[in-house]
């Protein structure tokens, strides 16, 4: 999920997986996705990532070596395992593996709550995670899936009406699991991704489940995320303009050391959050984007340079196509005074 990349604490490997209602192709192109991004060892996996997020995905698209390493990931080297829901996930037969196993929740079959709205009510008011955004302003959910909550897991928040678990999680071996009952992408989610603090949400739940501190000034850290995922989208437009002119012979020296600049300034800022100065870090990002703005008038003059060379370009050629073509017309029309134009004849009747 792009919000995620909202938070400079995470970054992410997607593995595409799923294959209900033909999406990506079929297995054979998720087993591909899979040789691709997946670690090849298990050593590789708790080395590089710090948590796993199963979403929207099923269990028979991974090998069982995959689905031990997972669970093993959470008890042996205290990773985080993420599970959200979706139908792909209530269809996915992870029921009765060790993913099920290192999950504060069991599955109930397929049971789902769906098609009214469900609110989101802390269980606990002063935990940290609940201080952490304004839940009362939350929108609903539009649909769930009913986890039974395991001996000694925790009921984050649970849905009303209806009192089941919306997030839950639990302690497994040296780490945690965490599973988000409603789906964070599709139709289950309802109006949630309307809200102002969703993107918040996404990232202080990987907070909890990463076992990080989840800040607890909600304002501060919402303008934070903003400013970090417009930076984000205006350094990738001005890379397209830089990429456009490039192609037509433009110099882009100049604009590339910029964002080079930039790219420095923005890994400062970065340790800034991580290091929670997020006071510095909220002025370090908004001077980012005031330098963003004008390299991308830069990036905009030379885009305009580009195709100034294009517009000429095209006028010459045409200009000159036209010339010949005239050219051509004309002598064919100055030839054809030579020659006189053939009368019709009518062949002499015969008489018998």
């Amino acid at each position: 999920m792009w919000q995620i990349s909202m938070d400079p604490r995470f970054s992410t490997t997607p593995v595409p997986a799923m294959q209900m209602f033909g999406y990506l192709g079929g297995a054979e192109n998720v087993q591909k996705f899979q040789r691709l991004y997946l670690p090849r060892k298990y050593s590789d996996l708790v080395k590089q990532q710090d948590l796993i997020i199963l979403s929207d995905t099923e269990s028979t698209l991974y090998t069982v070596k995959h689905i031990t390493w997972f669970s093993d990931s959470v008890e042996r080297d205290g990773m985080g395992l993420m599970m959200v829901g979706g139908r792909q996930t209530l269809l996915g037969e992870w029921a009765g593996t060790s993913v099920e196993e290192a999950l504060p929740g069991d599955f109930l079959g397929l049971i789902t709550h769906e098609h009214f709205a469900m609110k989101s009510i802390p269980v606990d008011p002063e935990s940290e995670f609940a201080r952490s955004l304004p839940f009362e302003e939350m929108p609903p959910w539009a649909g769930l899936i009913v986890f039974t909550p395991k001996q000694g897991a925790t009921t984050v928040l649970r849905a009303s009406p209806k009192n089941v678990p919306i997030l839950l999680i639990h302690d497994y071996g040296e780490g945690s699991g965490m599973i988000l009952a409603p789906d964070w992408a599709g139709a289950w989610t309802g109006s949630c991704r309307t809200w102002d603090y969703w993107p918040d949400f996404i990232s202080n739940m990987l907070h909890l489940v990463s076992g990080l501190k989840i800040p607890q000034d909600p304002a501060l850290m919402h303008a934070l995320r903003e400013h970090f995922g417009d930076y984000t989208v205006s350094y990738g437009l001005i890379l397209s303009l830089v990429d456009f002119a490039d192609k037509f012979g433009a110099n882009t020296r100049v604009l590339l050391n910029r964002l080079s600049e930039l790219s420095d300034k923005r890994s400062d800022v970065n340790q800034k959050y991580i290091d929670q100065e997020y006071e510095q870090a909220l002025e370090g990002i908004a001077n980012l984007e005031s330098e963003m703005v004008e390299v991308y008038h830069v990036a905009l003059k030379l885009k305009d340079q580009a195709l100034t060379w294009v517009y000429l370009t095209e006028v010459t050629a045409l200009t000159g196509t036209s010339l010949v073509a005239g050219s051509l017309v004309w002598m064919l029309m100055i030839k054809r005074k030579l020659y006189k134009e053939v009368s019709t004849t009518k062949p002499k009747r015969m008489e018998y």
